[in-house]
């Protein structure tokens, strides 16, 4: 809820503008379709008429890809938002800190800084870590210390693309890839609120978007908008070192860059006294290099027990927001293993005994038989999915060069000045001459920038048409990628190309991909199992009209609505009552529900006698989910399983092996089989008995059809 509220609304961040200034003359400006994308739907944005300031959307048909009926079909019961990472970072860091309350095994030391990290023969590594600065000092015996030691079996290095865990244990090329595409600085400021009102403005709504590629005599960069109405505001521009120097960006000469790039020859302003550049506060400016690198290897150290996570293990340039993301996507995936292993660790339950003579199904799924072996795994699937997120952001940052160069600034003119100042007799001069020849020469080049301030200038209007050109044959940078976002997934069939990047997403149940959102009416959880809360569902609730027309009768409309995406999180209250890892066998098909607890109870008891030769114990939990077309059929299952005698009628009590659910949903239109993959899979799904096993991280861990 808190990450919500500190979003701006979608209006204010939707829309890519080209111009002179923000508020100056405009180039063009792109919509993109944040709000309620359909399945299928091109993720590209659309071009503005430029008369009417109304997009030209094209008919339904002309963004679908396949032959579905999207009327009701959304790629995700969320939609995309916007969030400086500065304020998601402080969300997070508070969660973090309310959890680890909870718990008398967490330990948070914000804002100190580990110094080394000691990777031991044995297997262990020992951390050192600085505590000056931190926010919590660490007391021992009554005294406050400085520093902190502690040994532990696994580290995950999350600290950053200069990451000195993974420097320290490993050597400068473990980083595939290009670590040098572009040299800017990078420049955060703030605006007051008379000059945050006039940005903002009705008067200025066209002038409103997330990203604005401004081209001006003073300066060109891209202006990133994180939340106008709070004057939260990045300016990324480019600098060539060394014959420009960080020192040449100072307050002072930055403020002015910021302000022509936000006013232009914006009259309201330049009449009223009142705005002026002290209306820009400089918070900070760095110089970063922009890189597109992947880690050789995830798992790094003598015992493979250093994790690299996020920035640490991967580098892209900005275009298109892959790299927070991607980091959280790392998370996302490495999370569940620790906890499993933790939990296993730390938890004895009963094992089912393996001498037991059943006769054990083929399993529809591979499982880690170690944490050292599942952190391989972790590896394999997140490298292959940063070098596709890596691609993709190279080939999005070309898309900006692309702009460029309509606006007769060729990237290369740059690089070959470079060339020329390193070569004899140039080379031979003092430094700060060809700093001060350089940067000449970038003034020069810039001066015809200020004719895309005039309305009727032949050369400003020839840079207009060949920008919108470009834009109007989809050859911007997009925002919204939905095979990357949504669709990626961990098998060797789902690598993506760069055929069509923002091509629409088709949902598909098959092992590797993430179980695909499909809204469901929840019927009930069996009684016993009580920790099952409704209030779960007020964030489907909120949207519950779109799902009005899912179904035309009147029997279970009013019925609560699930997703199909994170249905574990949904059902176990996770963000409330962190717990073991929980994995889901989803079941559906053309069967008899007296038939389905013989078909649990073997796949449940083939799970554990998998897990009993495993490292990692027998703490699996396993929900399941029983989804019926037929609302009779399902309320019927559903006052089966909360018969006194259900649990005596079957051979075994999973649930002292398993502490499990089992929550019936409805599928009235059979949307589910649907989406397994449309050849002979999906004839197998309608025409017989299918499983999905489902990992904690809502990935499907296998399929499996029987009759």
């Amino acid at each position: 809820e808190e990450v919500l509220d500190a979003m701006p609304n979608e209006s204010e961040w939707c829309g890519f503008t080209f111009g002179h200034a923000v508020l100056g003359r405009r180039i063009a400006r792109v919509e993109h379709p944040v709000k309620n994308l359909k399945v299928g739907m091109d993720g590209n944005g659309l071009l503005v008429d430029e008369e009417s300031n109304q997009i030209n959307t094209p008919s339904i048909g002309e963004n679908i890809a396949h032959d579905f009926d999207i009327s009701a079909d959304r790629i995700s019961a969320c939609n995309p938002g916007h969030l400086a990472q500065n304020k998601l970072s402080r969300i997070l860091l508070e969660e973090t800190c309310l959890a680890a309350k909870q718990s008398n095994h967490v330990h948070i030391f914000h804002g100190a800084k580990v110094s080394r990290v000691i990777d031991h023969d044995n297997g262990t590594l020992t951390v050192e870590a600085d505590l000056i600065g931190s926010e919590h000092q660490h007391v021992s015996n009554g005294k406050s210390l400085n520093c902190i030691r502690f040994q532990t079996s696994y580290i995950v290095g999350a600290d950053g693309s200069s990451s000195p865990t993974r420097m320290q244990h490993t050597t400068s090329s473990h980083m595939l890839g290009d670590p040098e595409m572009q040299h800017l600085v990078n420049v955060h400021f703030r605006t007051t609120s008379a000059l945050s009102n006039i940005l903002m403005s009705k008067e200025n709504k066209y002038a409103i978007g997330m990203l604005h590629f401004v081209y001006n005599q003073h300066v060109v960069g891209a202006y990133v908008c994180h939340d106008g109405k709070d004057g939260e505001w990045v300016l990324q521009i480019p600098f060539f070192p060394p014959f420009q120097d960080v020192s040449y960006f100072d307050v002072n000469r930055v403020r002015k860059m910021v302000f022509e790039g936000l006013v232009g020859d914006d009259k309201q302003i330049r009449t009223n006294s009142v705005i002026t550049q002290n209306d820009v506060d400089i918070i900070s400016i760095r110089p970063w290099t922009m890189s597109s690198t992947v880690a050789k290897s995830y798992v790094i150290g003598k015992n493979q027990n250093i994790i690299l996570a996020g920035d640490a293990a991967h580098n892209f340039p900005p275009a298109g927001g892959f790299g927070m993301n991607t980091g959280i996507q790392d998370a996302h995936n490495l999370a569940w293993r620790f906890a499993l292993a933790f939990h296993s660790k730390n938890n004895k339950e009963y094992k089912y005994p393996k001498n037991d003579q059943r006769m054990y199904p083929a399993l529809p799924f591979t499982f880690s038989s170690s944490l050292k072996e599942s952190l391989l795994q972790y590896n394999s699937e997140r490298q292959q999915i940063a070098s596709q997120n890596a691609a993709l952001s190279v080939r999005n940052y070309n898309r900006t060069l692309g702009i460029a160069k309509a606006c007769y600034l060729d990237a290369k003119h740059p690089s070959l000045l470079k060339s020329v100042m390193s070569s004899l007799p140039t080379s031979m001069l003092p430094l700060h001459i060809k700093q001060s020849s350089f940067q000449k020469a970038v003034d020069t080049a810039m001066i015809p920038l200020a004719n895309l301030a005039k309305e009727g200038n032949w050369h400003g209007d020839r840079i207009t048409r060949n920008v919108r050109r470009i834009l109007k044959s989809g050859g911007g940078l997009p925002l919204l990628f939905p095979r990357y976002e949504i669709g990626f997934g961990y098998g060797e069939e789902d690598r993506l190309d760069d055929r069509d990047d923002t091509a629409g997403f088709l949902p598909v149940l098959i092992e590797g991909k993430r179980v695909p959102h499909l809204p469901l009416f929840y019927i009930g959880v069996r009684e016993k199992d009580n920790i099952f809360d409704k209030d779960m569902f007020h964030l489907q609730q909120r949207d519950n009209q779109e799902y009005q027309s899912y179904s035309k009768y009147k029997l279970w409309k009013n019925l609560p609505i699930v997703t199909l995406t994170d249905l574990e999180s949904q059902l176990s209250q996770r963000w409330n009552q962190p717990h073991t890892p929980r994995f889901t066998l989803i079941l559906s098909g053309n069967f008899s529900p007296f038939l389905v607890d013989e078909i649990k109870e073997k796949y449940l008891i083939a799970i554990q006698n998998l897990i009993d030769t495993s490292s990692f114990g027998s703490t699996f939990s396993v929900d399941v989910v029983e989804i019926y077309t037929e609302y009779t059929t399902a309320v019927d299952r559903l006052d089966r399983l909360n018969e006194e005698s259900y649990d005596a009628q079957l051979d075994v009590s999973y649930s002292r092996i398993f502490p499990s659910k089992s929550v019936i949903l409805l599928d009235p239109n059979d949307s589910f089989t649907n989406l397994f993959v449309k050849t002979k899979t999906q004839n197998e799904a309608k025409d017989n008995f299918s499983i999905v096993f489902v990992r904690p991280d809502g990935h499907i861990g296998g399929v499996h059809h029987f009759s």
